[in-house]
């Protein structure tokens, strides 16, 4: 009984930091620290402000990380990727391993790479 008392808040504990859960290996994400966003602005929002202009427009219109299907924003300012002369945006630093695994395919997944 004590076992079961113990197991089950270390359970929650390790699903909570495990991250966004990228859909093909659910390896964890990087969490970022959560703060309160500033008056008016979505958490969201206050991320993608953390890019200039050109690449906020480029990674709105992209929406979601090809490689964990999370929303941009969602994990803090998007990082940026380079694949030839297109910009691809991925949600946090765990997904970038598998995006240089195979960068065709995830800018295949982006609207930039339909063009």
């Amino acid at each position: 009984m004590m076992r079961t008392r113990m197991l089950l808040p270390a359970l929650l504990a390790a699903l909570f930091v495990s991250g966004c859960g990228d859909k093909d290996e659910g390896d964890g994400h990087d969490m970022p620290a959560m703060k309160k966003p500033a008056d008016g602005m979505s958490a969201v929002d206050e991320a993608m402000a953390g890019l200039a202009a050109a690449d906020r427009a480029i990674a709105k219109a992209q929406k979601t990380c090809p490689v964990s299907g999370q929303a941009l924003g969602s994990m803090g300012t998007p990082l940026k990727m380079q694949v030839g002369d297109q910009a691809v945006f991925l949600c946090c630093r765990s997904c970038v391993k598998k995006f240089e695994s195979d960068p065709q395919k995830y800018l295949a997944m982006t609207p930039q790479g339909t063009k």
